[in-house]
């Protein structure tokens, strides 16, 4: 015997007969209450991170493709595919995503708000099918080089209304950037004198790629042949924070070197 394909429930009603061997009744019984039959989602076969991978670029918009051999199969009238990405990885509102069972090609919808991809069926996805999905430049990399959390996979078919689910992975699949983004439109600039042991003041602009959270720092190092800073006048240090738009949020908090000879300074951002 097989369980039905779907946690939808199955009927409590088993009978049971006894009869001739000619096939008369005898007796006959009802099983009023059964129990140990509730259904749980099965696991999918497989799922293959086709991309991302080797080289993977913090907050970069960019194709994510998924291999998932089906458990059990999935149908055209109610089936779906889910995949749930955790609030690390971000589903844009740009870009587009394709499904695919070998050459046979099923529907595929991105939901920016729900941070999800959605798989529906043209035509029945049989059990051991490989379902491909791809998502070209519609997905951003996690923010910091910090593995996400789990991106979640579910089949299942609505009945009436009532959704049911099939084959699930929930805790396997995750990403973790390995490649840093770049800070763009860097100078350094001296704005007073230029002359040897004269002080002078520097400015220094950089613009991030990525969103950078509250509490995080930027680390501007300095070679000692070139600046020595002036320790004490190092609490004027200002850094302002800009928005794209160039508009100035609040002053940012330094943690100033205690020694001539240091080499770094460290900014601290602050909520905006």
């Amino acid at each position: 015997m097989y369980n039905p394909g779907s946690t939808k429930a199955i009927s409590t009603s088993f009978e049971a007969n006894t009869q001739t061997t000619e096939g008369y009744l005898i007796d006959t019984g009802t099983a009023l209450t059964t129990s140990g039959f509730s259904l749980v989602p099965n696991t999918f076969t497989s799922i293959t991170v086709n991309s991302p991978s080797g080289t993977i670029v913090v907050g970069k918009i960019t194709e994510y493709k998924f291999t998932i051999v089906l458990k059990n199969s999935i149908p055209s009238s109610g089936g779906q595919l889910l995949i749930t990405f955790p609030s690390e990885i971000a589903v844009q509102s740009s870009g587009s995503c394709t499904a695919a069972i070998s050459s046979t090609s099923h529907t595929c919808t991105k939901d920016n708000g729900a941070n999800t991809v959605t798989a529906t069926f043209t035509s029945d996805a049989a059990a051991g099918s490989s379902l491909v999905i791809t998502i070209t430049n519609g997905v951003r990399n996690p923010t910091i080089a910090l593995e996400s959390n789990y991106i979640n996979f579910r089949s299942s078919v609505t009945v009436s209304g009532t959704t049911y689910n099939i084959d699930q992975d929930l805790a396997s699949i995750t990403i973790t950037p390995n490649e840093y983004g770049t800070l763009t439109s860097t100078s350094v600039t001296r704005i007073d004198s230029s002359k040897i042991n004269d002080p002078t003041n520097i400015d220094i602009k950089a613009t991030s790629a990525n969103p950078i959270l509250a509490g995080s720092v930027i680390t501007i190092a300095y070679a000692l042949d070139q600046v020595v800073l002036n320790v004490a006048s190092a609490n004027s240090l200002t850094f302002t924070q800009l928005d794209s738009s160039g508009n100035a949020g609040p002053t940012l908090t330094t943690t100033v070197p205690t020694t001539t000879n240091s080499t770094h300074i460290i900014v601290k951002f602050t909520e905006w």
